[in-house]
């Protein structure tokens, strides 16, 4: 039997998505989108491609990144309560312009740290990692930090959780990313994927009471999370639900042309 290969390669029919429903994208903006292909089998998840129109940051709704209009895979259907199951693709030059002042500058930021990791390849990693349109609370750890090359494209992928106060790392929080750019400069790459482990609870309120009570408190906190990264680097990939390696395949098997 011939195993269908399920995959996208899309660049013709395209759902045109804006913040608040459907809105209108130029001819123009819609033909500089690349065509962007990923190999979701691993995964046995379908694909949905959507072209999202470009918004410029506003200090009035500081809470909103500005992009470029852009490309966007869904990964299978969404679950509301956990991270999205996404990959978007960001031109970098548009990702730039569309967030000025104080905004670009952190973005630049993140992308020049990326682009800094992916050259020299540092294994003992300081601090967070890179984000490139960080969520608007705290990079709360990172974890099992790995860099993916494939063709034309290199980055990092790990796992992590954002939150905005001292919240236990539980399942319902936690997900996969993988950070990345393409090698002639052009896009940036960023995949996320909510992830699973039997070394974690589930949700809230499957952490154990006394650990709940001495975050509550405000002790031990950077201790424990500490301890959760180096627990989570140190699991095996099967460990975790996808298990990190089909994971890092759909990562690899990214596609951009233009």
């Amino acid at each position: 039997m011939v195993k269908k290969r399920s995959s996208i390669l899309l660049g013709i029919t395209t759902l045109i998505l804006g913040l608040s429903g459907p809105a209108l994208v130029s001819r123009a903006a819609l033909s500089a989108t690349p065509a962007v292909s990923i190999d979701s089998q691993p995964l046995g998840v379908s694909v949905r491609r959507t072209v999202i129109p470009a918004y410029t940051f506003m200090t009035t709704d500081p809470l909103e990144h500005g992009h470029p209009a852009f490309v966007r895979l869904a990964l299978g259907s969404q679950d509301p309560n956990r991270q999205e199951a996404v990959l978007s693709v960001y031109p970098l030059a548009g990702l730039l312009s569309t967030n000025p002042g104080d905004e670009g500058r952190r973005i630049q930021a993140q992308i020049s740290r990326l682009r800094t990791l992916i050259k020299t390849r540092t294994n003992k990693v300081q601090g967070e990692l890179p984000y490139l349109l960080e969520p608007n609370s705290s990079q709360v750890f990172a974890a099992a930090p790995r860099y993916l090359d494939f063709p034309g494209a290199s980055g990092l992928r790990y796992l992590t959780m954002y939150s905005f106060d001292a919240s236990p790392v539980t399942n319902d929080r936690m997900f996969y990313t993988f950070q990345g750019l393409t090698t002639d400069g052009r896009y940036a790459l960023v995949l996320t994927y909510p992830v699973s482990t039997r070394h974690l609870p589930a949700n809230d309120d499957a952490v154990p009471s006394a650990l709940r009570t001495a975050l509550e408190q405000g002790v031990g906190y950077s201790a424990y999370l500490t301890r959760t990264a180096r627990t989570l680097s140190a699991a095996r990939p099967a460990d975790f639900s996808p298990p990190l390696d089909k994971l890092d395949a759909v990562a690899r098997s990214i596609r951009i042309r233009h």
